[in-house]
């Protein structure tokens, strides 16, 4: 009989090699100028002004030694608000679209191809990530992962009929593990959480089965041994296909 019921994962830096969302949002920003004329000149200066306010931000989506700068992440969560306030949401998706072709060359299929064993065994799978939840769908889709996972919790778009009203803004993971859970109706005792840097560790110390990505820091991965065990540390793919299997 199974000991856990549920895989959640992370996703930069785990599922994907991109460490965070600028990948994304740089190519979303390039279409959104290239778009903006001749038609939209006031839309266009918006723009230029919010790529030089973001240039002067310290460290972006980078993640510091103990987390993410949250000051920071809240500064470029206003701007990008700003902006995007008032575009019309097919020409976002239109922009994920195509990036999610490159984009989808990127996903770590190591850790994937278990998880998807997993799921096609019963097992329920998600994703919990601040990044972007139409991105991160589209991604997987394109890269043949589309199936894989039962949910996505990220943040996302919201919309005013056709035109974006805001962007959610959550960072805290491990309340938000804690409310998914919840909703699930899921023992942290019966919860696989797969993650690869220091903002995933308090989800980590929640779970009973925390498992470390094969693209976290060795430094990260040395942490996690010592402190939750070495079997949350799989050294290859078939490592973790075992793992999993027998919890």
């Amino acid at each position: 009989m199974s000991k856990s019921e549920i895989i959640i994962s992370d996703w930069n830096g785990t599922l994907i090699e991109d460490r965070d969302e600028a990948l994304i949002f740089g190519f979303i920003g390039r279409g959104l100028v290239k778009d903006s004329l001749p038609f939209h000149p006031l839309r266009f200066l918006r723009l230029i002004k919010a790529k030089r306010q973001l240039e002067a931000l310290p460290d972006g989506f980078e993640l510091l030694a103990d987390g993410y700068n949250i000051e920071t992440l809240k500064q470029m969560h206003q701007i990008c608000s700003r902006v995007l306030q008032g575009v019309e949401i097919d020409s976002i998706t239109r922009r994920v679209n195509l990036y999610a072709s490159d984009a989808s060359k990127r996903l770590e299929e190591r850790m994937l191809r278990p998880i998807q064993e997993m799921h096609r065994q019963g097992k329920q799978t998600g994703i919990l990530s601040i990044g972007y939840r139409y991105g991160i769908g589209r991604i997987l889709s394109v890269g043949g992962y589309g199936e894989v996972f039962d949910f996505i919790e990220a943040n996302d778009l919201r919309t005013k009929g056709s035109k974006i009203s805001s962007l959610s803004f959550r960072i805290d993971k491990a309340r938000w593990l804690t409310e998914l859970l919840s909703y699930l109706s899921v023992s942290p005792g019966k919860t696989i959480y797969i993650g690869d840097a220091n903002p995933d560790e308090p989800c980590f110390e929640m779970v009973r089965y925390p498992v470390v990505s094969f693209l976290a820091t060795e430094d990260f991965k040395q942490h996690c041994a010592r402190k939750f065990g070495v079997q949350c540390v799989p050294e290859s793919e078939a490592d973790l296909r075992k793992y999993l299997h027998g919890i």
